[in-house]
């Protein structure tokens, strides 16, 4: 498999989701912006995006690539998200400031250093937990986030792995 396919498959596994019925986003009242299209930057590193479906539900996907010392690999990913924002106290932040935690799945083309001399790849699935917490600017549609995602690899053998980075969003 060639990651132009990886990066098909994570757009395929996308969007089904970022079709799902809008919400207004901070201020349910002021503000229709419901999908967000930015980068995150960590372990992997790539395109981010995210649709509200609720008050406080949101399914987060994206395509990103691992530099690993030891392996490479693409990844597209799919989560579902839980968020909290009555856990942050509005008088003290202005804007939208919640924390998250969410179920998800992901599948990642690998290779190793020894794998990549004979340009063979491996495809893995895993499971994922993504736990952060999002900022969004009150007068900008604009949203940054910090997180960490265990997961855990199924395929082709089981492991675990840590992701996280930091997002930033332009929401639309």
């Amino acid at each position: 498999m060639h990651l132009s396919r990886i990066i098909k498959t994570g757009l395929i596994m996308c969007a089904p989701c970022l079709g799902a019925t809008p919400h207004k986003l901070a201020n349910p009242t002021s503000n229709p912006r419901s999908f967000g299209l930015g980068v995150i930057v960590g372990e992997p590193t790539g395109i981010s995006a995210k649709k509200w479906v609720g008050d406080n539900q949101a399914v987060d996907g994206g395509v990103a690539y691992s530099f690993d010392s030891k392996t490479s690999s693409a990844l597209a990913f799919v989560d579902y998200l839980w968020h909290f924002p009555d856990v942050v106290d509005k008088t003290q932040v202005s804007g939208h400031f919640s924390p998250y935690f969410g179920l998800g799945g992901g599948l990642s083309l690998e290779s190793s250093k020894e794998t990549a001399k004979t340009n063979e790849s491996v495809l893995a699935c895993e499971a994922r937990l993504p736990l952060g917490i999002e900022w969004i600017m009150p007068n900008i549609p604009l949203g940054l986030a910090i997180e960490i995602v265990p997961s855990f690899k199924v395929l082709p053998e089981t492991r675990l792995a840590l992701h996280g980075g930091f997002a930033v969003r332009y929401y639309f």
